[in-house]
């Protein structure tokens, strides 16, 4: 089992990101760094990682807004 409250504390905005986002929906990765690490929802990098990530191309959306690992 993942032990989420030691990711969020311990490793990159990035290495989480890239961690959860295939598996779990934005609110809920927000939801813990809100209880975890609220620096990181009080100065946006959350919110400009995720959107990086996906202009990256290591993530894409379908059409119902899923995200998947992209190719990079």
């Amino acid at each position: 089992m993942v032990d989420i409250k030691s990711m969020v504390e311990n490793e990159s905005v990035e290495d989480v990101v890239l961690f959860l986002a295939p598996r779990l929906d934005y609110s809920r990765i927000d939801s813990w760094f809100v209880r975890y690490k609220f620096d990181v929802i009080a100065n946006g990098l959350l919110i400009r990682t995720f959107k990086k990530l996906l202009n990256g191309e290591k993530f894409y959306k379908d059409e119902t807004g899923k995200i998947f690992k992209g190719r990079n």
